[in-house]
């Protein structure tokens, strides 16, 4: 049921991509990803866990950078077609891996950090983000949208759980990682939550 419902998950988010890229992709100048990509100041060879369907996204240095995702696309960059909790990669490789709002889309959230922990020879970058409660939702939603169902077991169209800052940190924790830096970002419509994680004792 689980994989079902995860398979569910990323046709919906397929549907989002194509059909609204421009709020479901890191395309263009999009203030919430310049901001996080100054938060990470990004050096040496960047994974993107869950990269998305798109172009380099808006957020990564225009070079040394490799992408995976499971939904498979032509990439200008290094690609492969992979999950988190899975990373086809030897030890210690990367200078920075990134989970810019994509850890909430994995089936074991902690598995995907002791995966990026095990690839990663410096930090790892997480961006999560939440509706601000005074942005009232659209009284019309596009119809593209109206059409895709919930799965079961899942917490909405998109993701299995959205994840608070409190289940960061939990996740964080039993990863044998630690917060080293993070920073709140607010926008007129979302609240977005930047981490910096290393392993403890560095």
């Amino acid at each position: 049921m689980q994989n079902e419902t995860w398979n569910h998950l990323q046709r919906n988010g397929l549907e989002s991509y194509l059909n609204d890229p421009e709020h479901n992709l890191c395309v263009g100048n999009r203030a919430d990803c310049l901001e996080f990509s100054r938060f990470c100041k990004f050096n040496g060879l960047v994974l993107d866990v869950g990269c998305g369907p798109q172009e380099i996204p808006s957020y990564i240095p225009s070079s040394g950078f490799v992408g995976i995702d499971p939904i498979a696309e032509s990439h200008s960059f290094a690609f492969a077609q992979a999950i988190g909790e899975f990373l086809p990669f030897k030890d210690k490789v990367f200078d920075h891996v990134v989970f810019a709002t994509s850890l909430d889309h994995c089936i074991d959230p902690k598995q995907a950090m002791m995966e990026a922990k095990r690839v990663s020879r410096g930090k790892i970058n997480i961006w999560i983000g939440e509706r601000r409660d005074d942005v009232p939702r659209l009284a019309l939603a596009p119809e593209w949208y109206t059409k895709l169902e919930r799965p079961e077991g899942a917490e909405d169209k998109f993701h299995m759980k959205r994840f608070s800052p409190s289940d960061i940190r939990e996740i964080v924790n039993e990863a044998g990682l630690r917060i080293i830096e993070e920073r709140i970002y607010q926008d007129e419509f979302r609240i977005h939550y930047f981490y910096t994680v290393a392993e403890n004792g560095t």
